[in-house]
């Protein structure tokens, strides 16, 4: 299969890639069509190779390459961070403990994950990482309810933050509760008002 070797290649996983740039570490990404998403992901490397000099933005892309391996996997695509093998810490002069703190991600996006069932199975796969962004899930008021249940039940204390059509984030981080989702009062104080 060829590569379509274009700007808008890389500029369709850019968000991925900033990402795998930040985290240093293996990490699985949910999708429908993980062999489609794989080719993508090897489509926007590619072009970013093959674009570096008329782009010098898309430099730290191209390392990439080797920085990670892609592979198909039943749920999604894995990216195997290469520098979590101790033969290259070795080779690096990297300790493991350096190695590790290097390997926190500071926040995920997942555009895939569009529904409750997602976004719940995204959090519990992805648990260490202090914040997850989901772009494209947009939740009926019920599954809002759910999902916050949900992040006041769970070990991992997430606080959930909607933006509006624009998705949701699920945070561990202090975040200011004027921002914080919270299910309205059902009776709003007004308990045993009959007619």
């Amino acid at each position: 299969m060829g590569y379509n070797i274009s700007k808008n290649s890389v500029l369709r996983e850019k968000s991925l890639l900033d990402d795998l740039l930040e985290f240093r570490k293996t990490v699985e990404i949910p999708s429908a069509n993980p062999r489609r998403r794989v080719s993508k992901i090897w489509e926007a490397l590619k072009s970013a190779e093959a674009l570096k000099k008329r782009h010098p933005e898309f430099t730290k892309y191209a390392e990439l390459r080797d920085l990670y391996r892609f592979r198909q996997i039943q749920t999604g695509v894995r990216c195997e961070w290469v520098a979590e093998s101790s033969l290259v810490l070795e080779e690096s002069g990297m300790s493991t403990s350096d190695a590790a703190q290097l390997t926190q991600p500071t926040r995920m996006n997942l555009p895939e994950a569009r529904s409750l069932v997602d976004v719940i199975a995204s959090a519990m796969r992805f648990e260490n990482a202090p914040e997850i962004r989901f772009p494209n899930a947009v939740l009926r008021e019920q599954d809002r309810i759910k999902l916050y249940k949900w992040t006041t039940e769970t070990e991992v204390k997430w606080t959930f933050i909607p933006h509006d059509d624009a998705g949701l984030t699920l945070t561990t981080r202090e975040v200011p509760e004027e921002i914080l989702w919270k299910p309205e009062e059902e009776n709003d104080g007004e308990e045993g008002t009959e007619v």
